[in-house]
């Protein structure tokens, strides 16, 4: 009889299920978190939001500039601040996450502590009334069918307070 075995985040990433994003740290920091996402998030990433303007709000940074600021942050363990840059949706018990800056919109889970799935990536004006483009609840439902079509180890998601599943 053969086993057989759901995936560790490890093996994901080397079957190219999903890549860990990483930042260029400075000597004196080390890497405090793990970022990981699906493959048509680094795509967004990459050629979308290295093209996008600042939106409504009108943000000094660009876009991809926000992007790479949370990104070093995120990894080098720098302080994150609950629900003005990262907070979950609403029911918190379906513990789906929204990474915010000023002009983006990331969603995703955390697997485990300090480690986080992105799945999809979105404009920040494109949620927003008027004219708006994007609903939460259709993003949520993208992470919550991505999360359990996902072959990861039980359990999926972990649950507690955001300093037990963000804090360094």
């Amino acid at each position: 009889m053969a086993l057989t075995y759901m995936a560790t985040l490890d093996r994901l990433v080397a079957q190219g299920v999903l890549v860990e994003v990483s930042t260029p740290l400075r000597r004196d920091e080390f890497p405090e978190r793990h970022f990981y996402s699906y493959p048509s998030v680094v795509t967004w990433m990459d050629q979308e939001v290295s093209g996008m303007a600042s939106g409504r709000l009108q943000s000094e940074m660009k876009p991809r500039e926000q992007l790479a600021v949370f990104l070093r942050r995120w990894v080098s363990g720098q302080e994150i601040k609950y629900d003005r840059m990262f907070k979950d949706l609403q029911p918190m018990t379906d513990e789906v996450w929204e990474i915010k800056t000023t002009d983006l919109r990331i969603f995703g889970w955390i697997p485990q502590r300090r480690r986080f799935i992105a799945v999809v990536g979105g404009y920040a004006d494109d949620y927003k009334p008027p004219g708006r483009k994007k609903l939460y609840v259709e993003e949520k439902a993208k992470v919550l069918a991505a999360r359990a079509a996902l072959d990861l180890d039980e359990p999926k998601f972990a649950t507690g307070t955001f300093d037990d599943l963000v804090s360094v």
